[in-house]
């Protein structure tokens, strides 16, 4: 027993002329750990539906209180089905303006669609007064048919608020997701938005 304390004590005073016998330059720190290059977000982790071009379904418009469906302009749609009482949805508007004027910026060109599903045009013209950073918004004429719509986009009846639809300038649903979005997903919106 009485060995166990020495031996530990003569090996840890070995320990610094040990490290003092280095071959080579000295490891620094930054060095020392191999990272893998960071991988690429790919459409098909992000999205609840992914479709390449040619082979997705066409988007269509559900039935909007007061107006008629936007007619298509030739270039990307990000539709985001949002409601004032969602607090995900409120959280992430701001960004999805900031991000998609950061797009424009940069030559792609991409038009944010707001579409709510408030009961009331008075609730979303309130919220917006309260937020005026929040661009205008269509609504759903009858939120609790929605569901239906919903479906045809090729997500499940029971789909929770933010619901993102990406439509490339064809008219086709190129990615679908349910579920809010946060900074480390711009990569791959960016990417999705680009057609690659």
């Amino acid at each position: 027993m009485d060995r166990l304390p020495t031996l530990t004590w003569v090996s840890l005073a070995a320990l610094p002329a040990a490290c003092e016998e280095q071959a080579g330059p000295p490891i620094q720190r930054v060095n020392a750990v191999r990272a893998e290059p960071p991988r690429l977000a790919r459409p098909e982790d992000f999205c609840d539906i992914v479709a390449p071009r040619g082979s997705a379904r066409a988007f269509g418009y559900p039935k909007l209180a007061s107006v008629a469906a936007p007619a298509a302009q030739g270039r990307w749609r990000w539709i985001n089905v949002w409601a004032t009482w969602c607090k995900p949805c409120v959280e992430e508007i701001p960004m999805l303006v900031e991000w998609q004027a950061r797009m424009e910026d940069s030559g792609t060109r991409v038009d944010l669609v707001l579409l709510s599903l408030d009961t009331d045009d008075a609730t979303i013209d309130r919220f917006r007064k309260q937020h005026p950073q929040t661009p205008p918004s269509l609504r759903i004429e009858d939120p609790d048919r929605a569901e239906s719509w919903v479906v045809s986009l090729g997500l499940d009846k029971g789909a929770t608020l933010p619901i993102h639809v990406f439509v490339d300038p064809q008219g086709g649903i190129r990615c679908a997701r349910t579920g809010g979005v946060g900074r480390a997903d711009q990569a791959v919106v960016q990417r999705i938005l680009s057609g690659r």
